[in-house]
């Protein structure tokens, strides 16, 4: 390698530069490397003896180098001609890790060689992408090296005398980079490097890396999932409707130069419900042992066959042609998620794990309308229905919160407390509504203005509706007594920084009548409400 990273200092630095004593490592793998320069060989940088990780790319093993004219320790019997395959663009997906998001790279894969003599050099996009490659490690088998995305093309720049000749040329030969213009599409199938995608089908799932500034113009039709941006590129991994969509497919016909077609194999997972597909193209799914699958093995003519194999088990079922066929997969434990096979061909991979359920929050619905709980608009529209002018005709919360409603009449103390009965759409469901029943005895006492009414949604809002029977003028010269008996209510209860904001008698008032006391508080807070009322009475 050319380039190693200096300890000291993380920055980049050429081998020609490297100081004898100073400490680099590999810019791949963080392993130690030393700087080499000798008589046959340029200034470069090698793995320290026991600390390379042979999965590095950049690791080349020692090959016994003799000076110019050696011959080989080991000869090797000459393998049949095999036409040679070019070089070829893939996108590298990693999972997110923790905290960290999905992240992506590109990568070019340099075929396997077909003799192990030789080097090359492979030109990635400039300094720091540039690699020298013995076609030993190639003769093992292809090797995917990362590239730099802001390159228009790819090539090998060199190869020595020795390299297979019809071997050299192809890899010489020059491949493009990412569109500048349009989406490149990658397929999104099992492992974590894809290859580019020559046609679109309906109902599956795909990479699409474009320029960051084209994001905005994805049509919503699309479920898109962004990963996390490199340099001025972003990454989406975007699942195509399973209905055919005419404006749809001419927009991905100019977005990507791509067709869209209807697939010859259709599936899908009816149960357990599906909880989102992952950055790596996995279908995430909460399941105990059991999938119900429907599958369409297309109208053509031969042999269609489901297999499905957990660890060392598998089972087998074939399929009839041209229908819809609903299909049991069950006894694979959690930790080995079955590997599906239809017709020859794999199925995007389920990974099998418990999810974590959030809701958007608590929504309220007035006829057509519904506003989150939590906004400025929800209180205004509640003022509504109590006056009359408007219905409340739905109330949907998150799974396990359970809504508080309580009214109390003139000069009471104690609260009567309203029971809310909720319903699920499903046992999958984040969220559940409020029933018809429920939602009647609210409105009911939202609009009996001769009590004072309480909804408490917890963390998504609560609001305190006051009875109409007094009049709704400023409150001015409240009586010393009386204003520290308000503030004390207020500090009791937890909001002493309200109660020390509160510098007019009218902020005071306020905030005591929005306030929602504690049980133990209840009578005080009572109290201070109505000797304020008496005083605006009075005044």
């Amino acid at each position: 390698m050319y380039f190693a990273i200096d300890v000291a200092s993380g920055q980049r630095v050429e081998a020609s530069l490297a100081q004898r004593y100073r400490r680099y490592s590999c810019p791949v793998c963080d392993a130690r490397v030393s700087p080499r320069q000798g008589t046959y060989r340029d200034a470069h940088f090698a793995h320290v003896s026991g600390a390379a990780r042979p999965e590095c790319y950049l690791y080349h093993a020692s090959e016994g180098w003799q000076g110019p004219g050696a011959e080989p320790a080991v000869q090797t019997r000459p393998e049949p001609a095999t036409p040679q395959l070019p070089l070829a663009l893939t996108l590298h997906v990693q999972p997110p890790v923790g905290r960290v998001s999905a992240r992506w790279g590109l990568e070019v894969q340099v075929p396997r060689a077909p003799t192990p003599r030789g080097r090359l050099t492979f030109d990635g996009g400039g300094d720091g992408f540039r690699v020298e490659v013995a076609c030993a490690r190639l003769h093992a088998g292809a090797q995917a090296y990362a590239v730099n995305p802001d390159s228009p093309a790819f090539r090998v720049a060199w190869v020595s005398g020795d390299v297979d000749n019809a071997f050299g040329v192809a890899v010489q030969e020059r491949i493009p980079g990412l569109d500048t213009v349009r989406s490149t599409v990658f397929s999104a199938g099992r492992g974590s490097r894809q290859a580019l995608a020559t046609g679109l089908d309906w109902g599956a799932t795909y990479y699409f890396v474009q320029r960051a500034e084209l994001v905005t113009s994805v049509p919503p039709q699309l479920a898109v999932s962004r990963l996390a941006d490199l340099k001025q590129w972003s990454c989406l991994l975007v699942t195509l409707p399973q209905v055919a969509d005419e404006g749809l497919a001419e927009w991905i016909r100019r977005a990507t130069g791509l067709a869209v077609q209807q697939p010859k194999r259709r599936w899908g997972v009816v149960s357990p419900p599906m909880h989102f597909i992952d950055a790596s193209a996995r279908l995430v799914l909460d399941t105990k042992g059991e999938l119900t699958l429907a599958v369409h093995a297309g109208d053509s003519h031969g042999e269609a066959i489901l297999r499905a194999r957990s660890g060392e088990d598998s089972a087998s079922v074939p399929l009839a042609r041209g229908q819809w066929q609903f299909i049991r997969v069950s006894g694979f434990p959690a930790t080995e998620p079955p590997v599906l096979e239809a017709e020859g061909r794999l199925l995007p991979e389920v990974l099998v794990r418990p999810v974590v359920r959030a809701a958007r929050g608590a929504l309220l619905t007035f006829g057509s309308r519904s506003v989150s709980a939590s906004s400025a608009e929800a209180r205004p529209l509640l003022e509504q229905v109590r006056a009359g002018s408007l219905d409340l005709s739905g109330l949907n919360v998150p799974r396990g919160l359970v809504p508080s409603l309580r009214s109390r009449p003139a000069g009471a103390v104690d609260w009567t407390q309203h029971a809310f009965a909720t319903t699920a759409a499903d046992l999958h469901s984040a969220a559940e509504a409020v029933t018809t029943e429920a939602l009647a005895e609210l409105q009911v006492a939202l609009r009996d203005t001769k009590r004072d009414v309480v909804l408490d949604l917890g963390p998504f809002g609560a609001w305190w509706f006051e009875m109409r029977g007094a009049p709704d003028g400023p409150t001015r010269h409240l009586p010393p007594a009386t204003r520290a008996h308000a503030r004390w209510v207020l500090a009791a209860a937890g909001q002493a920084g309200v109660a020390s904001r509160s510098q007019s008698d009218e902020a005071l008032s306020t905030a005591l009548r929005a306030m929602i006391a504690p049980r133990w508080l209840e009578a005080h807070h009572r109290l201070a409400l109505t000797r304020i009322r008496g005083n605006r009475d009075a005044t």
